[in-house]
């Protein structure tokens, strides 16, 4: 459980550096990306 933990990080840390490079895509991304994001997160706790 650990490592997909870390894997789930460093892909928002990867996603979150290539919303910053790219401001036209980054409103659109952002909103999607971080949605699904939270959804995420709240899926793996309440599979911990």
């Amino acid at each position: 459980m650990q490592g997909l933990h870390l894997l789930f990080c460093s892909f928002v840390v990867y996603t979150s550096a290539i919303l910053k490079s790219t401001k036209i895509e980054s409103e659109y991304l952002k909103s999607k990306t971080y949605k699904n994001a939270e959804i995420s997160i709240e899926e793996m706790t309440q599979t911990m």
